[in-house]
């Protein structure tokens, strides 16, 4: 019965998706300089998730591809700042109030391209020297966080030196005016700074000194299990105790 229960609780993860969104814009300053309009959202949801990309343990020689689930909870404020029409900068103050992945499948291989480069300019390798695979299974949770996030453009000048070369008589690389200035100066996709702002990253737990790990021995731990090689039989495979409390209780 277990078993029936587990099974349907990893088929029901991997399938379904829920989401609440819930949102309002109020302007909190408006002048002929500045505006500030603050957005407030608040979301609960469940999703399935993919990530892929280069392996941040392995390194840009390793590629990996992830799929799991993940349930999550946060409360937004956005302001939105706009100086003279020329500056904008978005701050948003996320409050996690819980962000929970139960499980993340990965599979991670060498990339074929760099084992061919191996295998080419040295002929005593083999692809079987350089190529492997590696599966690994994680977790994560936190609770009643702080993350900030900010995006900041401003408008710039840009002029086509083709256009200029072209056309000499009526392109010319710079405004000859206030009029034109204010005119050629536009947002530029290519120049807008997305960073995070980790002076305003709080761990409310923490701050008010409770440790979920003294409550929760599973609390900060991330990885069910890694397999080292695929090729490999007898390569090391870690093991987490949570997993073998899960096949035990199922069991």
């Amino acid at each position: 019965m277990k078993r029936c229960i587990l099974l349907a609780a990893v088929a029901g993860l991997a399938t379904c998706q829920f989401s609440w969104t819930t949102s309002s814009t109020a302007n909190l300053y408006t002048s002929s300089s500045l505006t500030l309009d603050l957005v407030q959202r608040g979301d609960l949801a469940y999703t399935t998730i993919y990530e892929s990309g280069d392996d941040l343990v392995e390194g840009p020689k390793w590629h990996y591809e992830a799929y799991g689930v993940r349930a999550w909870s946060n409360a937004t404020f956005t302001l939105n700042l706009d100086v003279l029409s020329y500056y904008k900068i978005s701050t948003t103050f996320s409050v996690n109030i819980f962000d929970v992945t139960p499980y993340k499948q990965i599979i991670k291989w060498y990339r074929p391209e760099n084992t061919l480069m191996e295998t080419v300019f040295d002929s005593s390798n083999t692809v079987a020297d350089f190529w492997d695979a590696k599966i690994a299974a994680t977790y994560s949770m936190s609770f009643l966080t702080l993350t900030t996030s900010v995006v900041e453009t401003a408008k710039t000048l840009k002029y086509s030196m083709v256009d200029v070369l072209l056309n000499p008589s009526t392109s010319v690389p710079y405004p000859s005016t206030i009029a034109e200035l204010q005119t050629d100066m536009a947002y530029d996709s290519d120049y807008v700074s997305v960073w995070s702002d980790s002076y305003w990253k709080v761990e409310f737990l923490k701050v008010f000194g409770i440790d979920l790990a003294s409550y929760f021995k599973y609390y900060g731990k991330n990885l069910y299990y890694y397999r080292f090689s695929l090729l490999n039989e007898s390569s090391n495979v870690y093991t987490d105790q949570l997993l073998w409390d899960i096949i035990n209780y199922f069991s």
